[in-house]
């Protein structure tokens, strides 16, 4: 929609013009709602750090549920005690702070809700999955879950959790102390149809118990974030998966994991002392892992590209990237692993039977490193 343009647009300035006014208002000539704008201190939150705001915040929470809103938290410290926050509806959603001066933190519930999708400390879930969340954006603001990557792993201690919504935006957002996965889109209510589109940027993820980004959601980005200090970095198990300029190090798993996913591009990647607990290991898994299972079967058609991969902790078992068929009958196949530098691994690229019809080119290898292909059918030329 755009307004008429003076000197041309001959006879069509009527319906130019209606289309321009039917944005902003209804068909009785009055304004549209605008998305209601709410901030947290207005129903009583304190973010003193001290103070109990779990009410407080999850009635900013229901107050946008009818017709969806943006919620505001401004500069301070949030304490949710033993709480969830939670907001199911199919309308947009937004949550924003003034960066990471404004900062959410848990004691972190111990409860077991009855709602299958309601896992997280914060919950933002659509009506169902015929009826899901058109709009969701978390920007600029800080999460601490509450636990370290010490902790007791619960599978009903997830951090933020999506469910049900399309097109998810978070950016700009530290995450910590997750007991469960850090951040999350996928369902537990046994629904088959994934929701679609998630962007995750410019976020730092620190100190976790589990997976810091776990997502079952088609047409993900993970954009120039960074992974400090925890378990496992990010999983993918759906298609049209991109990650690219991420920073993983110290990490006691993976980095990344692509389960059953088709069409992936994994580039220009750093990553440093991943696989760190690997050491008594029976058999090679690598920083980047390649498998089946999730959907059941292989991943098929990506491209590995530009990545580097450096390990300064030797132990027998450790690859750069590995290839298992996990739980599936099928190898992963049509994947590109090319122009990537690994640096103090003992097994560099390791394909065990789950790699068929696959290019591998123009990597480089440095100190420690050994080629090993198994039981995989693999077109390799240029190994550095």
């Amino acid at each position: 929609a755009r307004l008429p343009v003076v000197g041309s647009d001959s006879g069509q300035w009527g319906d130019i013009l209606n289309e321009f006014l039917q944005v902003s208002h209804k068909a009785d000539g009055s304004l549209k709602k605008v998305l209601e704008v709410v901030n947290v201190k207005d129903y009583g939150a304190v973010g003193d750090g001290i103070t109990d705001d779990t009410a407080a915040c999850q009635a900013a929470f229901d107050a946008i549920v009818a017709n969806g809103g943006t919620i505001y938290f401004p500069i301070g410290i949030y304490k949710i005690n033993l709480g969830r926050l939670i907001y199911i509806s199919n309308k947009p959603i937004e949550l924003f702070g003034d960066g990471w001066q404004s900062k959410l933190i848990w004691n972190p519930a111990n409860d077991t809700p009855a709602n299958p999708n309601v896992k997280a400390m914060v919950n933002i879930i659509g009506v169902s999955e015929s009826d899901r969340g058109i709009f969701a954006y978390v920007h600029d603001i800080s999460f601490d879950f509450g636990g370290n990557k010490f902790g007791t792993y619960s599978d009903f201690k997830v951090g933020l959790q999506f469910t049900h919504f399309d097109n998810v935006y978070v950016k700009r957002c530290r995450f910590k102390g997750a007991l469960g996965q850090m951040l999350g889109h996928l369902t537990y209510d046994g629904s088959l149809t994934p929701s679609q589109g998630m962007t995750v940027e410019e976020c730092y993820f620190e100190d976790w118990r589990a997976v810091a980004v776990n997502l079952i959601t088609l047409n993900v980005k993970i954009h120039h974030c960074r992974f400090y200090n925890g378990i496992d970095g990010i999983e993918a198990g759906s298609p049209n998966f991109i990650c690219d300029n991420n920073d993983f190090e110290l990490l006691d798993g993976y980095a990344i994991r692509l389960s059953s996913v088709i069409d992936f591009t994994v580039s220009n990647n750093r990553m440093r002392d991943c696989r760190l607990n690997n050491a008594n290991s029976t058999d090679v898994i690598g920083v980047i892992s390649i498998l089946g299972g999730g959907a059941g079967d292989g991943s098929y058609y990506g491209t590995i590209v530009g990545n580097t991969l450096i390990n300064r902790v030797y132990h027998g078992f450790i690859g750069g990237i590995d290839s298992h068929m996990g739980t599936s009958s099928f190898a992963s196949k049509g994947i590109n692993i090319i122009g990537n530098t690994f640096i103090g691994f003992p097994f560099g690229i390791y394909a065990n039977g789950g790699l068929e019809d696959s290019l591998i080119a123009n990597n480089k290898f440095g100190t420690f490193i050994k080629y090993v292909s198994t039981t995989a059918t693999i077109s390799v030329s240029s190994i550095d």
